[in-house]
């Protein structure tokens, strides 16, 4: 049975050196992951997921990771289905089940925490995410920042870390990889608070960056207070990976906290009322107009067969003795 392309994505943002294409692909009833370097330049890259994989997975870490099987220019990993983790907890956040949105944030800080490092004296990352963070000795003594939620994968009671390309040599300062996450975080739970926002639920604004529940502020603040220098840090690391690089933005909101009980924007319960009350305005429209575009579309057929009748009329007219009778008499007055 023939292969069939299920998804596809290139990263041609990226600079050669990582440029990879990512392929989920479907044979007979299973689905494979394929990366492929599609240029000499990222072939490195490509090859070094097979190390990745072996670094982490020879850490004690409360998630399950999958092994790539390595050949030429592809890697290849088992597809795992499941309900992706930033998924899961904008489904909590949705039904104010804090506690478990909680346990969700605090076992992705464990695994952090598990890999810290004491009075590292290693500036090697600063090429990666600039000098924002020199003064934390504390590191992971890997060097993984992307601990985002969308990156792990929840199935049959197992939590799967989905993606570990970003794995440096050198170890990197605990602050950022806690605050990256939340800077992440933060974003992807606005969705929710804004709307939510109300007496039963106050809402803690982070500038206009995230919006999260008070009560998960108030739990986490001490991972916040470093989101001024992620902002920066997360810039100098686009501009590590991306072919076009961006000027460094220092000036940011972050430091501006603003506590809400009403919605900061209408619901999007009410927006979706509306949506489909719009669309089915749209679809009573597009009924119309198809009606209108038939009805032309006979007018016309009806109007061409009535030509192409004329036509033929005009035809047999011409060609009848009364009409060649007539043109030459016609010849003859116009010679005199």
């Amino acid at each position: 049975m023939a292969t069939e392309t299920v998804y596809a994505r290139y990263s041609a943002y990226r600079k050669p050196a990582y440029r990879l294409m990512t392929l989920i692909e479907k044979n007979s009833d299973k689905l494979v992951v394929t990366k492929i370097s599609k240029n000499e330049e990222s072939l490195d890259h490509l090859a070094s997921l097979v190390n990745k994989y072996n670094k982490l997975a020879a850490l004690d870490l409360p998630f399950e990771l999958i092994q790539p099987d390595q050949m030429d220019n592809k890697a290849t990993f088992d597809y795992i289905p499941g309900l992706r983790l930033d998924k899961k907890v904008i489904d909590l956040a949705i039904e104010d089940k804090l506690d478990e949105l909680h346990s969700v944030i605090d076992m992705v800080l464990s695994a952090i925490d598990s890999l810290s490092k004491k009075n590292v004296k290693n500036t090697d990352y600063t090429d990666l995410i600039g000098n924002t963070f020199t003064s934390d000795t504390t590191h992971i003594k890997i060097g993984y920042f992307d601990f985002n939620l969308d990156n792990f994968i929840e199935y049959k009671d197992s939590i799967y870390l989905i993606d570990y390309e970003w794995l440096f040599d050198f170890s990197l300062p605990i602050s950022f990889v806690q605050s990256r996450f939340f800077y992440y975080l933060t974003q992807q739970l606005s969705q929710v608070y804004k709307t939510k926002a109300s007496e039963a639920c106050p809402v803690i604004g982070i500038g206009d960056h995230g919006f999260i529940h008070e009560k998960t502020y108030e739990r986490y603040k001490k991972y916040l207070k470093h989101l001024p220098e992620t902002y920066i840090a997360e810039q100098h690391l686009q501009n590590y990976v991306k072919v076009n690089e961006s000027p460094i933005d220092k000036n940011s909101d972050f430091t501006t906290y603003s506590r809400h009980t009403q919605p900061i924007y209408p619901s999007l319960i009410n927006r979706a009322e509306h949506n489909e009350h719009r669309s089915q305005e749209q679809h009573e429209e597009n009924t119309a107009l198809r009606k209108q575009l038939s009805e032309a579309s006979k007018e016309l057929e009806a109007t061409k067969h009535e030509l192409q009748i004329a036509t033929a009329e005009i035809h047999r007219i011409k060609s009848s003795k009364a009409w060649r009778a007539l043109s030459k008499a016609r010849r003859t007055l116009t010679r005199r």
